[in-house]
């Protein structure tokens, strides 16, 4: 007699036997000869062709290409345009705004400046390139900046 076997919470059911069927269901059905296959077998594509575009609905991909790179140079150059002020007017307003600290403090580094500044990383690290670009400060081996130029 086989044991009685439970999965995950589920009712207990009985192991079948080799070569006994449950009661109430038919028994497999005989080899099937030479039966032509069921139709809807196979692969889609090819025997539903309804579900394909009908070729007066095509148009050309050169002519959507086209009209999509000129929305997006539309779109991109006032963002370009946007972006190229914005980092003029931080550089404007952080390079003082940097040197400052450095007066006040002997010295100024990324952090320090996004801390008082209250800026990110990389506008911080912008500012300050900006700086030494122009001459106000320059950078110590320790990666902090320094007021004037650098020592010889």
């Amino acid at each position: 007699m086989a044991r009685a076997v439970t999965t995950r919470g589920l009712r207990p059911c009985r192991a079948k036997e080799p070569g006994e069927s449950r009661p109430g269901s038919y028994p497999a059905p005989a080899a099937r000869g030479g039966q032509a296959p069921r139709p809807g077998r196979g692969i889609p594509y090819r025997y539903r062709p309804q579900l394909q575009c009908k070729p007066e609905h095509d148009f050309e991909a050169g002519e959507l290409t086209s009209l999509l790179f000129i929305i997006g140079l539309i779109i991109l150059i006032p963002c370009a345009v946007a972006f190229n002020r914005a980092q003029r007017r931080l550089k404007e307003w952080g390079v003082p705004r940097a040197v400052e600290i450095a007066r006040y403090q002997g010295w100024v580094s990324p952090y320090r400046l996004m801390n008082q500044a209250h800026l990110t990383k990389n506008d911080a690290q912008l500012v300050l390139r900006e700086a030494c670009k122009q001459g106000y400060l320059y950078q110590a081996v320790n990666g902090r900046y320094y007021i004037g130029p650098p020592p010889r």
